[in-house]
């Protein structure tokens, strides 16, 4: 029994959902690493340079930050659950505490 107002499937679904989105801007920032390559050989010109610096200087760090937010997300949505479990072990212990002083009286 809990203590806290936590519902633990809710927060475990919603972590899944995270990873897996995680994965896909993972494999999103993959596939778009390669298109500077892959342009270079088929678009030829200043607005094909352009196009890769674009894709290099902006679009791949955006993607990367995106990343690592998603993956922050994921890190204290685990340390929040942490932390109410934590804290409901201590109160758990604190009422047995009180339910042993009463039952002593």
């Amino acid at each position: 029994m809990s203590v806290f107002q936590f519902i633990r499937e809710k927060v475990e679904q919603s972590s899944s959902i995270i990873k897996m989105t995680h994965g896909v801007t993972s494999n999103v920032h993959s596939t778009i690493s390669g298109y500077p390559n892959i342009v270079g050989q088929a678009w030829i010109g200043g607005d094909a340079e352009a196009f890769a610096e674009k894709v290099v200087t902006k679009l791949l760090p955006a993607i990367a930050e995106l990343i690592a937010a998603i993956a922050g997300f994921n890190l204290n949505l685990s340390d929040v659950t942490s932390t109410v479990d934590a804290a409901d072990q201590k109160v758990q212990g604190m009422a047995s505490q009180i339910g042993d002083v009463f039952g002593g009286i």
